[in-house]
């Protein structure tokens, strides 16, 4: 398959990454959102992300005024028709990614593929209100997604393998290391990460200091962050909304949100984006 230019649909933490990895080894990005005034805060955090790139001697300024040249924003969806890929990157709400996906369907050519990053929901599931199921499946990234070189790829039942082998051949190109998920809720990494995540914050309710908290994750796992930071990181509504995803998809009680989750969500407390989360930003 040939890729030249990529959609993304989405211009939050998730998708503004996404962006600038395809937009640094060549590919033309265009970037949708209904939310003009997103555009200055995604351009900003990939402006400043390529700009510590700089500093450490990674990236010249030429090549940077490259990538930045590559990429559009628009808030006409109608943009995306000439694309080779479209990516969903929206919030991870079900009602919201399906009438999205739909959309994104109606304006794109039929050889066009389309990819939704989500952390838990079901790729089936959300292949429902699509015509041309086949040419469809999960890409979930990681944040801060131009660091984090894991990517699952997640096919659902109706994937063909011409499209699998697409979402292959495209993230190695941009840099990413695949692994073949199944599709159940939370895939293979969200299985494994919200449980500690969701044990740290009963232990913040229990009063323990979370810098303790993160320092002991890091020294016992080798990791090179702790699990509270990752929760800032992707955002708390993130991690409350992959919790509940599994809990209701799986009824399986472990990943029953903490209530310190919650009230984080509630005060708007979601880490990096906000300034304030679990720790101070």
């Amino acid at each position: 398959m040939e890729f030249k230019k990529i959609g993304i649909v989405g211009t939050g933490l998730m998708g503004g990454g996404i962006a600038q990895v395809c937009a640094q080894v060549g590919y033309e990005t265009v970037s949708f959102d209904v939310n003009e005034a997103a555009f200055e805060r995604t351009k900003g955090l990939i402006q400043g992300s390529m700009d510590k790139m700089v500093a450490k001697g990674k990236f010249t300024q030429e090549f940077v005024n490259e990538v930045l040249g590559r990429m559009s924003y628009t808030t006409d969806i109608t943009k995306l028709a000439d694309c080779d890929i479209v990516v969903e990157a929206v919030f991870e709400n079900l009602d919201i990614k399906l009438n999205v996906l739909k959309q994104v369907e109606e304006v794109v050519s039929e050889k066009c593929l389309i990819f939704t990053n989500t952390s838990a929901l079901s790729i089936t599931t959300l292949s429902t209100v699509l015509k041309h199921r086949g040419r469809f499946m999960g890409t979930h990234f990681f944040a801060p997604v131009p660091a984090m070189k894991l990517l699952e790829l997640v096919p659902g039942l109706d994937t063909t393998d011409e499209t699998y082998e697409g979402a292959v051949q495209w993230a190695q190109s941009i840099k990413k290391i695949t692994i073949k998920a199944p599709d159940t809720c939370g895939f293979i990494t969200n299985r494994l990460f919200p449980l500690p995540q969701n044990e740290g914050a009963e232990l913040l309710a229990l009063g323990v200091d979370p810098y303790d908290i993160d320092a002991a994750w890091i020294m016992f796992n080798q990791a090179p962050v702790g699990t509270l930071s990752i929760v800032d990181t992707g955002g708390s509504h993130t991690t409350l909304g992959c919790l509940t995803s599994i809990y209701e998809g799986n009824e399986d009680d472990r990943y029953r949100p903490h209530p310190y989750i919650k009230r984080l969500v509630s005060a708007g407390r979601l880490g990096v984006k906000t300034g304030q989360g679990i720790f101070k930003w």
